[in-house]
């Protein structure tokens, strides 16, 4: 996929989850995004995307990033973060898909496929918008970890800033399963929704995340190595 498609692309999905799913109305929150994401796409390698960030009035615990630069934070994701440090790390995380091209794989086949068979440009929309509903891959996940990870170092996060994301959704998720446990046990017929299991459907577990990020190794110029 070329980038003007991804661009193009990219724009009319934009379109239909701004249709779809309210967007907040706080202008400091959506400002904190653009600040916070600053430092970090100084450091980004791709040309042409330029990144927008949304915040989503939705209470879940959630991100996610598509075609072209197009970054979502639910409000309920930044209520979660205890501070600026595991905002920055979502951020990172979401750049880091587009960075790595992870958004365009899935959909490059259906853009190649529609032209030979005429598709219509609102199928490819389509398309790109169940793509982002099914999620990524395992090792997508932890690359974008690992490259949010670099990323934090890079603009002067300490170690343990840059884990302080992943450490925390460890430490809710075992809560929240202790809670899940204890609830059952009372009353076994209870349905418990947890937003964290929402979150993490298509994500790897939490703890093995984190696991992999503590075995990065930071050597004296910030990089870091396996």
């Amino acid at each position: 996929m070329s980038l003007a498609e991804e661009v193009r692309i990219g724009k009319d999905v934009n379109r239909q989850i701004v249709r779809q799913h309210k967007v907040a109305t706080s202008s400091a929150a959506t400002k904190r995004l653009r600040e916070l994401a600053k430092p970090l796409l100084a450091h980004v390698e791709r040309e042409g995307i330029n990144y927008t960030f949304t915040v989503l009035a939705s209470p879940e615990i959630n991100a996610f990033s598509h075609l072209g630069g197009y970054v979502y934070v639910n409000q309920g994701l930044l209520n979660f973060a205890k501070n600026d440090a595991e905002v920055q790390f979502v951020i990172a995380h979401e750049i880091a898909h587009v960075e790595l091209g992870h958004c365009r794989r899935g959909l490059t086949y259906t853009v190649r496929a529609g032209e030979l068979t005429g598709g219509r440009g609102a199928e490819l929309v389509q398309q790109a918008y169940h793509l982002i509903s099914l999620g990524y891959s395992e090792d997508q996940e932890f690359d974008a970890d690992e490259w949010a990870f670099r990323r934090m170092l890079k603009i002067g996060r300490t170690r343990d800033e840059a884990l302080a994301l992943p450490r925390h959704f460890v430490q809710h998720f075992a809560d929240k399963t202790e809670r899940r446990q204890s609830a059952e046990k009372n009353c076994p017929d209870a349905v418990i929704a947890d937003e964290i299991e929402k979150h993490l459907r298509s994500h790897p577990p939490a703890t093995e995340r984190v696991r992999r990020l503590e075995k990065l190794l930071t050597v004296p110029n910030g990089e870091t190595t396996k």
